[in-house]
């Protein structure tokens, strides 16, 4: 989101350093966004993080969100020949929820990155699509995260075939610890043919994170047949074969890690648990 909205909503507010707010805008390169101006304002100490987030998601992020939903569902009026998904309690997102960016298997010994949603390189079918995924990501990173879930589902309900949409609540669902949630979106979306690597990931670590070890095998094993793969595959792939009993296969996999591995955590892992897989 451009940093021109957050300064227009703060523009509204005269008792404000509107002075200061401008020549810290003034100082942004011409693409910045939100993220950036609020770091400077908070840097240069003319505002706080809770100050500036509290007049922006409920001047801004919330009421955009309900345009937007507004306009979803009068879209949604207009195409008779499609009758809404019925979702089993549909809202899976508390009060208490919080966002995690990594999970970790094997008592925290295995701390792992959970791919984020890369919307820039997806498509749309519609611009109201788009706008409300978009809206929905950005509600995600200031902690709106009820909001967000809210937006993602209404839109699903008009565009049922929304690869982004399902691959943003995965994630969100994920991050959340919705474990099993996150694991049905990502088997709908594969059911529907909108399979992709990050889906499948997704996918794979919600198994994992549930202790289905060999549906998360067979997954990475799928995704290992692509023209271009993660390293960190390997890892994980050989982590589920050792909690599957495959300890050969798991050896040779943790091997391959400790070959092409970057990370030097995760390869000092690997190569404990290949040597108690090898010593035995």
């Amino acid at each position: 989101m451009k940093a021109s909205i957050l300064l227009e909503t703060l523009q509204q507010y005269p008792d404000l350093d509107q002075e200061a707010i401008l020549a810290v805008y003034d100082s942004l390169p011409g693409n910045a966004k939100v993220s950036e101006f609020r770091g400077k304002l908070i840097k240069t100490g003319i505002m706080s993080y809770t100050q500036i987030m509290n007049i922006f998601v409920h001047d801004t992020l919330i009421p955009q969100s309900k345009k937007i939903l507004k306009k979803i569902e009068a879209k949604r009026k207009t195409q008779v020949h499609f009758k809404p998904e019925k979702h089993e309690q549909k809202f899976q997102i508390k009060d208490g929820d919080y966002l995690l960016h990594t999970v970790a298997f094997a008592s925290g010994e295995l701390p792992i990155q959970v791919p984020k949603p890369d919307l820039a390189s997806m498509k749309f079918n519609a611009s109201d699509e788009k706008q409300a995924v978009m809206l929905a990501m950005d509600l995600v990173e200031v902690g709106e995260l009820k909001e967000a879930e809210v937006i993602i589902l209404e839109t699903l309900e008009s565009f049922k075939n929304s690869l982004a949409a399902i691959n943003v609540l995965c994630w969100m669902y994920l991050c959340t610890g919705h474990n099993s949630q996150s694991e049905q979106w990502a088997k709908h979306c594969i059911s529907k043919g909108l399979r992709d690597q990050r889906t499948i990931e997704l996918l794979c670590l919600s198994e994992q994170l549930q202790n289905k070890h060999m549906m998360a095998a067979a997954h990475y094993q799928k995704l290992l047949r692509l023209k271009q793969v993660k390293s960190i595959w390997y890892l994980l792939l050989a982590y589920s074969q050792e909690k599957s009993q495959c300890r050969r296969e798991a050896a040779e996999n943790y091997q391959i890690y400790t070959r092409i591995g970057r990370d030097e955590t995760l390869k000092e892992f690997a190569n404990r648990h290949l040597e108690e897989l090898t010593a035995l």
